[in-house]
């Protein structure tokens, strides 16, 4: 066989070869890949209500304070929300803070949901005058670190105060507030939780009803959760939603986010989440890449290049042949 028509029957197998070799290194998952940075939530507060009101019903407010998923921060100090036929059209105020700091921070490494408040004030809609509940000072941290056990830590400051009512701070547990005429708090303090591959902590969580004498406003019932962050390992070990239940997350996540994901911040607070990539599934059941190709494209492409060459040269080497029999 002459030289020229070898030599190109000889790269065209050279290609084949490189394609199917390469192949393996895009069919790894997008889950594997990104699984090893651990993931954090924190957020500063977080409401959901039901607020009845005079001639419109229950309207459901949910909303959220500085509520990130690793890696970002807040810094916003108000919360409001809108509630249709209450306080004259003007958005409610339901949490209000001197100091409301949230910190989502994660690597391959280490991962770190952070929150502190200070000089907090919680409102239900209907009691503008009287704070739900007062506290000077929140924090609570969730620290995964790979190869060591996470960590998750709850704190507030003596001072604490529900409607009005002195509530003495001695620790983790649960304390239940009623003010009669007013309505009744439910308290749990100091909240944190760990297993081998995540950490939870919440600093103040409060589930109430209350029938304030405003105007328009006949019920109000809910839950409001301050100063709560968790993490995962890094390593894909664990897992969060976003936001906090019980023992913890998120995300709030919070990713965290959150519950996580974020909710409304009624314009205050940061806009947390963020698009991540995901994977969607066809009506077979079969898991489509980000992009919408198949992971074997690039051996297809290869494969289909290696034959067009291969081909061209059968074409030159019959030609050639043709050439030297006439």
């Amino acid at each position: 066989m002459p030289a020229r028509p070898a030599a190109l029957l000889g790269a065209a197998a050279l290609v084949v070869s490189g394609a199917l070799s390469a192949g393996p290194a895009y069919a790894a998952p997008t889950e594997e890949r990104s699984a090893a940075t651990g993931k954090a939530t924190a957020v500063a507060a977080r409401a959901d209500l039901d607020v009845s009101v005079n001639g419109v019903g229950t309207v459901p407010v949910k909303a959220a304070l500085n509520d990130v998923s690793a890696p970002e921060d807040a810094e916003r100090t108000l919360l409001t929300a809108e509630v249709n036929g209450a306080n004259k059209g003007q958005p409610l105020t339901l949490v209000k803070a001197e100091v409301a700091r949230a910190s989502a921070k994660g690597n391959a490494q280490r991962s770190v949901g952070d929150v502190k408040l200070v000089g907090v004030r919680a409102y239900a809609p209907g009691l503008s005058a009287t704070p739900l509940l007062s506290a000077d000072v929140l924090q609570a941290t969730a620290s995964c670190e790979k190869g060591k056990k996470p960590t998750a830590k709850a704190a507030l400051a003596d001072k604490v105060s529900v409607l009005g009512t002195p509530v003495t701070v001695d620790g983790p547990g649960s304390q239940h507030v009623a003010v009669p005429g007013v309505g009744t708090v439910d308290l749990v303090l100091e909240e944190a939780s760990t297993t081998d591959s995540m950490g939870a902590a919440t600093a103040l969580r409060l589930t109430y009803t209350v029938n304030p004498a405003a105007i328009g406003v006949v019920k109000a019932s809910g839950e409001i959760v301050l100063a709560e962050a968790t993490c995962t390992m890094p390593g894909g070990s664990g897992a969060t939603d976003g936001g906090s239940d019980g023992g913890g997350s998120d995300g709030g996540t919070t990713d965290g986010q959150s519950s996580g994901g974020s909710g409304s911040n009624g314009g205050e607070g940061d806009d947390s989440g963020g698009n991540q990539p995901g994977t969607q599934t066809g009506d077979g059941g079969g898991d489509l890449a980000e992009t919408g190709s198949s992971s074997a494209t690039p051996i297809i492409a290869g494969v289909g290049g290696a034959l067009v060459l291969a081909g061209g040269a059968m074409y030159l080497i019959r030609r050639r042949s043709t050439g030297q029999k006439s």
